[in-house]
């Protein structure tokens, strides 16, 4: 079956990780030589499973799109660590990104539009006071140190898969955090770049994946597109 998507449409798919181990040998026999050797470098068995499932689970949502096989993919990354197909025959000519935390899953796809998405557990137990001061510009701190209780965590972690979507999509590592500015208002949120990308130039949206996780999705905002959210189930994989 193939996924039909285009240039007016972001497609994002979620998914739990946590994988019996009869689909995750299935998973783990599509990833490339390169992707099993980092896999096998975790020194957390969970880690290494849960590597295994996000990279099969990109392969096999890449493949519906391509029409491909999963295991003839070839993925690489560009000078900037942003991932890419480097099949000759793969089309449409399409942009996708990957996040993953504490076993859950955001997957990404876009039609010659740059995107990135990051996905964080909200840790009830991190004090987000170091890396707020550290990351985020002062207003941002003020908002995050005013907050209270849960509210304090969801706060920071909102702000933070934020700008580190907006910076998976532009290329760009998180010490350029503190220049990306999280500008929330009734008609929406935006962002302001230092390095001189604005609004008008993304789309940026907070996303509501599960309780106890924070998400986020960014794209070029030219044109305008829809964005469709999908979640992967695991008795579906063999469908894939």
């Amino acid at each position: 079956m193939k996924f039909l998507i285009d240039s007016h449409t972001v497609h994002l798919w979620w998914a739990f990780l946590d994988f019996a181990q009869a689909h995750l040998r299935g998973l783990s026999a599509l990833l490339s030589h390169e992707e099993a050797a980092r896999a096998e470098r975790f020194i957390s068995d969970v880690h290494t499973r849960h590597f295994i499932a996000a990279r099969g689970i990109l392969r096999r949502l890449l493949g519906n799109y391509l029409a491909m096989l999963p295991g003839d993919l070839i993925i690489r990354r560009d000078r900037q660590g942003k991932p890419y197909i480097d099949n000759p025959e793969a089309a449409p000519p399409l942009c996708f990104n990957l996040s993953h935390s504490r076993g859950v899953a955001l997957f990404g796809f876009s039609v010659d539009r740059r995107l990135g998405v990051d996905v964080e557990y909200i840790d009830p137990g991190r004090n987000p006071e170091k890396l707020a001061r550290r990351f985020f510009r002062p207003e941002e701190f003020g908002a995050v140190m005013a907050a209270t209780g849960a509210a304090r965590q969801e706060l920071f972690f909102r702000y933070w898969t934020i700008k580190e979507a907006y910076l998976k999509a532009v290329g760009d590592g998180i010490g350029r955090l503190g220049d990306v500015a999280v500008q929330e208002s009734p008609a929406g949120c935006r962002i302001r770049d230092a390095a001189g990308s604005t609004d008008k130039d993304w789309t940026v949206r907070p996303l509501f994946i599960r309780a106890g996780y924070a998400g986020a999705v960014a794209f070029d905002g030219r044109p305008p597109a829809s964005v469709s959210v999908f979640r992967v189930e695991h008795e579906g994989l063999t469908n894939l």
